[in-house]
């Protein structure tokens, strides 16, 4: 798989996962992982998604696979964060939104979360 194909596969995933089309969204993202199961992009987008349908301990395992091949992303942290607050884990939730501040005070959405 070249950069251009894996740029179109997370592109078309991302529409996908916007469009709340999440059955195709994963279908393009086992496509990914069958080339570059450690995609950190892939982990997080199927993380969200993982959410998106309500399994939050999934969604948990799949983010912070994505933090670990990846941990620059303050996105990924925001995601894990807001997880981690929807299950009412407040602790763990302020944790990642502070990490997600550490890579970048630049997403106003973390400093909401934060604040909340």
């Amino acid at each position: 798989m070249t950069k251009i194909n894996l740029a179109e596969l997370l592109f078309k995933a991302s529409h996908l996962f916007n469009a709340q089309n999440f059955c195709e969204a994963e279908s393009v993202l086992d496509k990914i992982f069958e080339h570059l199961p450690n995609e950190p992009q892939a982990l997080h987008l199927m993380g969200c998604i993982y959410k998106a349908k309500g399994d939050l301990n999934k969604s948990i395992k799949l983010l912070k696979r994505s933090i670990e091949f990846d941990n620059s992303n303050p996105i990924s942290f925001l995601n894990l964060g807001k997880v981690y607050r929807q299950k009412g884990d407040i602790y763990s939730a302020a944790t990642y939104f502070r990490e997600s501040l550490v890579r970048s005070q630049q997403v106003p959405e973390t400093w909401i979360c934060f604040g909340h």
